[in-house]
Formats: C-alpha cells, sequence, structure tokens
C-alpha cells in the first residue's frame, strides 16, 4: 500500500503464514498452509490532526487537557452546568471533503462526562482511530446530528444532552448515567 495513490485498488497474494504467522487465522478459518487474497480499495487520505490558531471558544467548552502531546481529558473548572440542548463548536476548520449522511468516517475521539475526573472512552492515546457510518443510527444520536456536515480535518466539541447521548437507560459499562451530559471532543480524520 506504501506509496499508491488515493483511488487506487491494489491485490496482495500470499501464504496465510506470511500474512498472519505460524498458526494461520483461526478465527477467520484460515489454516497456515492457505493461500490469501487481500484486496485493498484507497478511499481517501486521513488528515492530519488539527493545527493552528484557533478562535476563542465559547464559555461552555471545557479547557483541553494534554498528555504526551495529544488531547487526555477535560477540565470542568469554571465551565458552566449544560443545558438541555445539543451545543456545538468547531475549534478548527477543517478543509477536506465535507461528511454527508451515510458516510463511513474516521475519527479521534475523547469522550467524559461532565464533571467527570477522566474520560469514560477515548482513542486519542492509541494506535489508530476509529471508523463507523455517520447519520445512519451507529452512533449516538447528537454525533449523527452534529458530524454530517462537517469538512475533513476539523476539530470540534460537543455537549451532548442525555436524550441525545444515551438516554433513560444510560450506559452502565461507561459509568454514565441516563442524567448525564456527555462532552466529547472529534477530530475528523477521513
Amino acid at each position: 500500500i506504501k506509496g499508491a495513490t488515493i483511488g487506487s485498488r491494489i491485490a496482495v497474494t500470499s501464504s496465510a503464514e506470511d500474512a498472519f504467522g505460524p498458526a494461520g487465522n483461526a478465527q477467520l478459518g484460515i489454516g497456515n498452509k492457505e493461500s490469501v487474497l487481500v484486496v485493498v480499495d484507497l478511499a481517501s487520505g486521513i488528515a492530519p490532526p488539527p493545527s493552528g490558531t484557533r478562535p476563542p471558544a465559547p464559555a461552555w467548552v471545557p479547557k483541553i487537557e494534554f498528555g504526551k502531546g495529544v488531547p487526555s481529558g477535560f477540565d470542568f473548572t469554571g465551565t458552566p452546568e449544560p443545558i438541555d440542548e445539543l451545543q456545538t463548536s468547531v475549534l478548527f476548520e477543517g478543509d477536506g471533503a465535507t461528511v454527508e449522511k451515510g458516510n463511513a468516517i474516521v475519527v479521534r475521539y475523547l469522550g467524559q462526562v461532565y464533571d467527570g475526573e477522566k474520560p469514560f472512552d477515548e482513542n486519542f492515546s492509541g494506535d489508530a482511530p476509529t471508523s463507523f457510518a455517520i447519520g445512519t443510527g451507529a452512533v449516538i444520536k447528537g454525533w449523527d446530528q452534529a458530524l454530517v456536515g462537517l469538512t475533513v480535518g476539523t476539530r470540534i466539541v460537543l455537549a451532548v444532552p442525555p436524550d441525545l447521548g444515551y438516554g433513560d437507560e444510560g450506559n452502565k459499562d461507561a459509568g454514565i448515567k441516563r442524567t448525564d451530559t456527555l462532552y466529547f471532543l472529534i477530530d475528523v480524520l477521513a
């Protein structure tokens, strides 16, 4: 894939042992003595993290904390109580393609409950961003509403009220109650 251009279709053949190691890949039902064909379509590039000068954020946007050069949480000191409406603040405007309903998008994100001490989920510190369909109900309603129409390369902060987050059930596994407002920092990369 290295050096290929966006829009390319690449076919790679290999032994399963070379592709997956001496055992093959039992999870995919591929033994180590089989041949493997992988076809990759390079649909779009990944934008670099946002950079440059940003306009001042509104008062409702908490301070973003950084660790090892990447966002690591929100500091809610001085941040007013959340309201019962979806709030969005674009911190950096991207200049890539426009996100349309039904697109598969690639993002880095951080999510934290209002006044929480640490994120309930994030992927800035991991190796790979996350991809999912947007505007289709694959994610919480607040994301579907806020991310459609943005451009690739955008960094945005969301304050998502409970009815556009995890609703009446909350998300017990993540420690999110049905009354929690969720704050997200999201970089739209592709």
